[in-house]
């Protein structure tokens, strides 16, 4: 440690000592370099030091995520790959693939079963229900997905037999 980062040490510590809050030592040292008194270095250290000082005072007081807010991330998350899936599958978003298949590795879960699963153990364990989905969406999203499977499950017609001329 330099005898300059010593002094700015032991200013923040008389300071904080005097009484004075994080804001006010803060408030100092940026007026010091604004007056052209401390160079940006000794304005930078002196930041860090008071940062230090008063580390307990910085930490912002109550602001926590919510205890539910991953749930609805993930809830959101997995109904926006489920309109990605069926909108890409109804060519809504041009993949370039003219029969496109359902694309169902761009799911979270992998596939639609678990997919939908999990959207409704999470929808299950909101206390407070979001505006942007409900249990029939969901129900909505697992009948499409049905739907096309059992489309896709269905043989193709073999083309008729053209007679040799």
């Amino acid at each position: 440690m330099t005898l300059t980062q010593e002094a700015v040490r032991s200013l923040v510590s008389s300071k904080k000592a005097m009484g004075m809050s994080h804001e006010e030592v803060r408030e100092y040292f940026k007026t010091a370099f604004e007056q052209k008194m401390i160079s940006v270095e000794l304005y930078t250290m002196a930041i860090e030091e008071t940062f230090l000082a008063y580390e307990h005072v910085v930490d912002p007081p109550d602001v926590k995520p919510s205890p539910q807010e991953y749930e609805y991330q993930l809830l959101d998350r997995l109904r926006s790959d489920c309109e990605y899936v069926l909108n890409t599958y109804d060519g809504t978003v041009d993949t370039g693939i003219k029969n496109p298949k359902l694309q169902e590795k761009y799911l979270w879960a992998g596939n639609t079963r678990d997919q939908i699963a999990k959207m409704r153990e999470l929808y299950s364990v909101l206390k407070d229900k979001p505006e942007w989905i409900t249990p029939e969406d969901i129900d909505k999203y697992e009948r499409r997905f049905n739907e096309i499977q059992e489309q896709e499950k269905e043989p193709e017609e073999e083309p008729d037999e053209c007679p040799d001329i």
